[in-house]
């Protein structure tokens, strides 16, 4: 029994030590930066809802000089844009985030602006692989 607890205590050192080395470095913060606005990109929604809501009022005020468009003037009645909803619900959301920070007392370690989890990926796909190889390289050389 005392050989087995050894070995699991071995095998147990040998996880942690992987563990270490593979999220020592990682760039975890590019997947838990929780930041909506950067992920949907809400100023640029914004700005061509708003745009488009220009042009089709524009439009309808050219085609009226031409055509009846009694019919066709809801089109154009200012509502909600879904830049501005977009830009709420971001609002929304960056407070709820802000809330879960505080209540679990994590802390984002850079005010930088982040990539996306995908340009993430994309760009370091190959060198993950390598990285790996290495490590998993580096620890067998130690058990031996």
């Amino acid at each position: 029994m005392e050989r087995i607890n050894e070995l699991t205590e071995i095998q147990n050192s040998k996880v942690r030590t992987a563990y270490k080395m593979l999220f020592a470095n990682t760039e975890v913060d590019l997947f838990t930066h929780l930041d909506m606005g950067v992920e949907l990109d809400v100023d640029l929604i914004k700005r061509i809802s708003t745009e488009y809501a220009m042009a089709k009022k524009q439009a309808l005020e050219e085609a009226s000089k031409t055509v009846d468009v009694d019919n066709m003037k809801h089109i154009a009645e200012d509502r909600t844009l879904i830049g501005e909803t977009l830009e709420r619900s971001a609002a929304d959301w960056n407070a709820q985030k802000n809330k879960l920070y505080k209540q679990t007392g994590y802390r984002p370690t850079s005010d930088s602006p982040c990539l996306g989890a995908v340009e993430f990926l994309e760009d370091n796909e190959d060198d993950f692989g390598k990285e790996l190889e290495d490590v998993l390289l580096i620890e067998h050389t130690r058990e031996n």
